[in-house]
């Protein structure tokens, strides 16, 4: 995983509360690949509404209707719903977090390490079989 350039890092409430606007519109798994590749890949700054925005156009939503739902805030109840859910319930508490059967990978890791965890993991469902 490459960690982006943008520095300070952006907070990503909005690009969560994008995410909410593009899944209501059938478009959520596309924003996700296209923010996670902005931030990623092109480090775009994922916490300014324009750059959130020009993103969404690109996977086909309304760009003005996107843009007047992050202004409004009116996802931000819902993604606060999912922090606490991620917090509270499903004890994530760094980003990223993988959990892959019983293991979970916290924080930047190594196709080693993931190919390691998968293989583990294979191996209990193969034995159980």
């Amino acid at each position: 995983m490459k960690l982006p350039d943008v520095s300070p890092h952006p907070y990503t409430d909005l690009a969560h509360e994008g995410f909410y606007y593009a899944k209501v519109m059938g478009k959520g798994l596309e924003y996700n690949k296209r923010v996670f590749q902005a931030f990623y890949q092109e480090d775009r700054n994922i916490g300014e509404i324009e750059v959130l925005a020009k993103l969404a156009a690109e996977v086909g939503l309304d760009e003005a209707a996107f843009t007047e739902a992050l202004v409004s805030r009116k996802y931000q109840e819902v993604q606060k719903q999912a922090l606490e859910h991620a917090y509270h319930e499903a004890n994530i508490t760094s980003v990223p977090t993988f959990v892959i059967g019983e293991e979970r990978i916290e924080g930047a890791a190594s196709k080693e390490m993931f190919e390691q965890v998968i293989e583990k993991e294979m191996k209990k469902v193969n034995s159980a079989i």
